[in-house]
């Protein structure tokens, strides 16, 4: 590349994001690629699992709303598609581009060479293949799949420079995710001081590859480094805190990674599981009030945003607890007698039988013993809470999931103003429409009622507006509470596909029927057209057994849902799959959100099919909440056997008790 020469103003393939005019310094460090001298590899290039790599760690992190980080292969592949939107702004045709995208998912799965190759090896390959606009595209994403040796993509590139005097941002990136999947310290810094010399500033992707590549290494300040360098140009992600968090951890510097976690709380970033766990895993051997201090508040952080650990999370949390510090007793006191003080100790704290006889016949002096901390001996077990919420490790009641009368009644209020009026849920109900004014049309419209009591709601014109809707809901409502369950109609109607939907409501409805309960069906007006889904002697069955309010099409029937049932009374339950995480949102101040899922937990009935599909499942809302729970000298952690991804309401049954001897 000759000194002073400058790029043309874009071309498709490269990211001209700032050039800067010191080409000379660019080119010597491009020689560090252009000029290695490569060595042919025996070994083969196999697909490898890339999540157990150590640049690429495994992805635990729960599930209240977690934001779920973008891996190296949806970053490079972002930075790609990217680029090409970049491309069709200078008049790029939209066929082509698209073409080039299904392109690349088409030859995704290209072998790439064992070892490297010669420019003119390249060439050939390159004009061999169908569509060689895309080739050093489709050839790096294939080596990082397949993990190939880190100088057949050198091989590569040096062709590239040769040919092109430059080398594509996007080729840059997905040859720096391949050094940072084989831990490449020394090629991921030549990759850095390159892009920093080119490009002003790198865009996240980039930063998350390099900090995480760093971090890994004996190099992980400089990680730091890149961190602070990221604050300046933009708010850095979840995954730039954790690879610095967990670094800073694995080299004990535990005050430097409480700090970043502190960090990005203050930042709104929500932390993974592998974070959290981190701590716990590196912590294990230090003391100290104020590390019991943070470990503790970290519970309590799953506690307050219903997180569930992971089977391995939990080990972790466990062995915390029940770790383990040398202690010396001695066995003599002043005087030369037996220490019943320590004789006492060493029972407590030893479990070895032929220790414990000798130090009572007074055969040993001092005893070496281990305890764990802090503040005592703490023991952690398995177990199954009971349907009362009673543990059968400890005998403790955990906490009831219903909330007093005084909270509830704060959460009702709230919910009312800020979630069902705060959010336009009138405007989200159905515009203007016309309805039929004859008093016999008006069941099949608006409500339908197994005690036939008279419906009200419509206007005089014979137009229902979307706040109308919603205040014939609110008389509708008023004038037959209170129900037992309220039930989300056209959510549980899509339960099974095998099934019409007006079966699988009328499967739910007949199963909740047979505990004498008063149901309220919130169903949809389309539910009344006698269509193949929706047959006309099966809705009738059904508003034998229930009570029915038929909204419109359109209408936010969520708002309808949390109405009924906290205007029912807190005996009142709600079947539905949906998460409400939506309304939760609305909600302004953290001890609200925290009533509101407390609430949830205990009243919401989840359905879901059974594994042939045959029948119906209900899951019941908890007696007890389940949530972290202490008592100070006990904790109660709920945990699931697997990282699950997407937040689900199929609350773990498995608890770890830990008690304080």
């Amino acid at each position: 590349m000759k000194a002073g020469r400058k790029p043309p103003p874009f071309s498709p393939g490269c990211i001209r994001i700032a050039w800067l005019h010191t080409t000379t310094q660019y080119s010597s460090l491009l020689e560090k690629i252009t000029c290695l001298s490569f060595v042919t590899s025996s070994s083969t290039a196999l697909p490898v699992d890339l999540k157990g790599t150590d640049g690429f760690p495994t992805k635990k992190g729960s599930e209240i709303e977690y934001e779920e980080e973008k891996g190296w292969d949806e970053e490079t592949k972002e930075i790609s598609e990217r680029q090409v939107h970049f491309s069709s702004s200078v008049g790029a045709p939209k066929k082509q581009l698209m073409s080039q995208l299904l392109s690349r998912r088409k030859f995704a799965n290209i072998q790439p060479p064992e070892k490297p190759l010669q420019a003119e090896e390249w060439k050939r390959l390159k004009d061999s293949f169908r569509t060689p606009e895309i080739f050093e595209e489709v050839m790096f994403n294939s080596m990082v799949k397949c993990n190939s040796p880190i100088d057949v993509a050198k091989s590569l590139l040096t062709h590239v420079a040769n040919s092109n005097g430059d080398i594509a941002y996007s080729l840059l990136v997905k040859y720096l995710a391949l050094c940072v999947q084989q831990g490449k310290t020394t090629e991921i810094r030549d990759v850095y001081d390159i892009m920093k010399i080119r490009f002003k500033i790198l865009e996240s992707g980039a930063y998350t590859l390099i900090i995480r590549g760093l971090s890994n290494s004996d190099q992980w300040r400089m990680a730091l480094t890149l961190l602070e360098e990221v604050k300046k140009a933009m708010i850095p992600s979840r995954a730039n805190y954790e690879s610095c968090i967990i670094a800073a951890s694995r080299h004990q510097e535990m005050n430097l990674a409480f700090e970043l976690y502190h960090e990005m709380l203050a930042k709104d970033l929500v932390p993974t599981l592998d974070i959290l766990q981190a701590f716990f895993d590196f912590s294990r051997g230090m003391k100290g009030a104020e590390l019991q201090k943070e470990l503790f508040g970290m519970l309590l952080y799953l506690r307050d945003n219903q997180i569930y650990p992971h089977k391995t999370f939990m080990q972790s949390i466990k062995q915390w607890f029940e770790r383990k510090e040398p202690l010396c007793v001695s066995m003599r006191d002043a005087k030369g007698g037996q220490n019943q003080d320590g004789y006492s100790k060493v029972r407590s704290l030893c479990v070895q039988p032929m220790i414990i006889n000798a130090v009572a016949k007074g055969e040993v002096s001092a005893v070496a013993c281990w305890h764990s901390i802090p503040g005592g001996k703490w023991r952690g077990h398995l177990t199954n809470i009971k349907d009362s919420g009673q543990c059968p490790v400890c005998n403790h009641q955990l906490e009831d999931s219903n909330l007093t009368e005084e909270d509830y009644n704060n959460l009702r209020e709230r919910i009312i103003r800020d979630v069902i009026h705060g959010t336009d849920t009138y405007r989200k109900t159905s515009p203007q429409r016309s309805c039929h004014s004859a008093a016999a049309d008006l069941p099949q419209f608006c409500a339908s009622s197994a005690n036939k009591e008279e419906d009200a709601g419509f206007n005089s014109s014979g137009f229902l507006q979307a706040d109308i809707e919603f205040e014939a809901f609110q008389t509708f409502v008023e004038n037959r509470l209170p129900f037992d369950i309220v039930i989300d109609g056209l959510n549980v109607s899509h339960i099974n596909p095998r099934k019409i939907q007006c079966e699988n409501l009328c499967d739910a409805i007949n199963c909740l029927a047979k505990q004498n309960v008063r149901l309220l069906v919130l169903g949809r007006k389309h539910m009344l057209s006698n269509s193949p889904n929706w047959k006309r002697e099966i809705m009738k069955e059904m508003q034998s057994k229930a009570d029915f309010f038929f909204a419109e099409n359109i209408s936010e029937d969520d708002a309808f849902l949390l109405y009924a049932t906290l205007q029912s009374g807190k005996h009142c339950k709600f079947v539905t799959r949906d998460f409400l995480r939506d309304h939760k949102a609305c909600l302004s101040d953290s001890v609200t959100r925290h009533l509101f899922r407390k609430w949830q937990r205990g009243h919401q009935i989840v359905v879901f099919p059974s594994a042939g599909g045959s029948r119906i499942n209900f899951l019941p809302a908890f007696r007890y909440d389940c949530v972290v729970q202490t008592t100070g000298d006990t904790w109660h952690i709920p945990y699931k056997d697997v990282f699950e991804e997407k937040y689900s309401f199929h609350a773990p049954r498995k608890w770890l008790c830990i008690q304080q001897k």
